[in-house]
């Protein structure tokens, strides 16, 4: 098998966030924050907020698409559900933002108030390819005083739903702390950009499942010790089809109810709007990228190995092979590591700076 650790990760780098928007991301959801706390018609509301999601969480992509704001309402905290009207909280809030936003920025989601945001700075929306959006989340405390173990709005189903966002982060930062190192870096949150990645470039439909399910989908799958980052990669794969895959075979929705669980809540599952058919095609992409990840391994040249991966990640991002790389047979010791036929060296390269 080859080394493939210097190509891995410039590939990283490559699905990193730039700097500009990370700075974008940061400055909106501060202004959003301010104007929140402030706004004549939603300050009597406002207690306090922090950001979740992918971003938060340092598992967003390229340009990081949106950004995710809990906002603790002005209520009193309740182990029991909340007895508070959903609907006159989101029109409280929507009418607040109607002060300062246009009408066709604001978007109501089943649990959240979409804003299309928009920068100020005219060079600042022509560098994206996509919007950024921020999704505002209001939320009652259970207890006093804490972030954990919240109530959130349900429009749907008008009911107050239990989640645990910072127990989210906690434990997917505890995950990747405890994870091996490749080259001085953790590998379970990068893992996690590379599913982000391979669900867009791979197959870009069905959108679902998205990026919060794919998070809790490997976070609950992974039982992996690579030490390089091919094997990372097959070995991600192979433990989400080994906890998964008999799933493709389900065939209603509702059987989804009892596969997927939290992160934050323990013994909860995930409600998704992921169909069975949707979850059908995950599983079956799954198990294509596993036989090319490991005909990647198995390659007669290292040049074909990278070929194969860019069959998975594409070429934009994931850099092509050198001429010389067709020189660099696939030759295995009794310890299954990778030797050059050149260098007679299975040194791993120095990895790029990452994150």
């Amino acid at each position: 098998m080859y080394n493939l650790n210097s190509e891995i990760c410039e590939f990283l780098s490559n699905i990193e966030p730039e700097k500009i928007y990370k700075e974008q991301a940061a400055n909106a959801q501060k202004d959003l924050r301010d104007f929140l706390k402030s706004s004549a018609i939603f300050k009597d509301l406002y207690a306090d907020s922090f950001l979740t999601g992918s971003y938060k969480r340092h598992t967003a992509i390229k340009e990081i698409k949106d950004v995710d704001i809990i906002v603790i309402l002005n209520k009193p905290a309740t182990i029991l559900e909340p007895n508070e009207n959903i609907k006159e909280l989101f029109d409280k809030l929507k009418t607040a933002l109607k002060e300062e936003f246009e009408l066709k920025q604001i978007e109501q989601q089943r649990r959240s108030i979409k804003l299309i945001w928009k920068f100020e700075n005219k060079k600042d929306n022509d560098i994206r390819n996509d919007t950024l959006t921020i999704d505002i989340v209001l939320a009652i405390r259970s207890e006093e005083g804490s972030n954990y173990n919240l109530w959130i709005p349900d429009k749907n189903l008008d009911k107050w739903i239990k989640t645990n966002p910072q127990g989210h982060i906690d434990k997917i930062t505890a995950k990747n702390q405890a994870s091996s190192e490749i080259n001085g870096q953790r590998i379970f949150v990068p893992t996690i950009k590379v599913l982000k990645f391979w669900k867009g470039q791979y197959y870009k439909t069905p959108k679902r499942p998205k990026g919060f399910l794919l998070e809790c989908i490997l976070f609950h799958s992974w039982n992996n010790t690579a030490d390089n980052w091919l094997n990372c990669l097959t070995e991600a794969f192979q433990d989400i089809k080994n906890k998964y895959g008999a799933y493709k075979y389900i065939d209603t929705d509702s059987q989804l109810d009892s596969v997927i669980e939290d992160i934050g809540l323990e013994d909860k599952y995930i409600y998704t709007s992921t169909t069975y058919k949707n979850f059908k095609i995950f599983i079956e992409k799954v198990e294509t990228t596993l036989t090319k990840l490991n005909e990647a391994k198995n390659a007669d040249t290292k040049y074909d190995a990278i070929k194969k991966l860019q069959e998975i990640f594409g070429s934009e991002y994931f850099p092509s092979p050198k001429e010389t790389d067709k020189d660099i047979k696939n030759v295995k010791t009794t310890e299954d590591k990778s030797i050059s036929i050149i260098t007679g060296s299975n040194k791993n390269p120095e990895a790029k700076p990452y994150g």
